[in-house]
């Protein structure tokens, strides 16, 4: 979750629904801490050495969402966070099979994530309160989308 979409200074906030998203994913982030589950970070600020101040604070993680040591940033430029990333490499290498994803955009970002982790033979589980979109008739329908015809559960 970057300071572009979530903090409201960033260029494309997306308002105080975001906010909600973010304050959930803490409590579910804290708990994937607490059981010493891997956590991956996904930035896709299309580049990990951003050229004015402007765009390394729009690119940046929010403060709050500041990965620990052990965990990882992957950069990626795709909506699909396993296209041209180290995501399938980190994973399999974690010996993981399920995959909580959380984020924006739900019609776009979320949705290819999940549906291709879904596709290589992950388990994977999207909560919708830690998801958003600049649509919500988009949002419900790709939340429906992944549940109905991918199978992917949805909390």
């Amino acid at each position: 979750m970057v300071n572009r979409y979530f903090d409201i200074n960033g260029t494309e906030y997306l308002g105080e629904q975001s906010r909600n998203v973010v304050n959930s994913t803490l409590e579910k982030l804290a708990l994937a801490r607490k059981a010493l589950r891997p956590v991956i970070f996904i930035n896709d600020s299309n580049s990990e050495k951003p050229d004015s101040k402007k765009e390394r604070f729009n690119n940046s993680l929010l403060q709050e969402l500041t990965p620990l040591e052990t965990e990882s940033i992957i950069y990626k430029d795709h909506p699909n966070s396993f296209n041209n990333t180290s995501l399938e490499n980190i994973i399999n290498n974690l010996k993981i099979n399920e995959i909580v994803i959380t984020g924006a955009f739900t019609n776009s970002s979320v949705f290819f994530t999940a549906v291709e982790a879904k596709i290589k033979g992950f388990n994977v589980i999207v909560f919708e309160e830690c998801t958003i979109t600049d649509d919500k008739i988009a949002h419900a329908v790709f939340i429906n989308e992944m549940k109905e015809k991918y199978c992917i559960e949805i909390f």
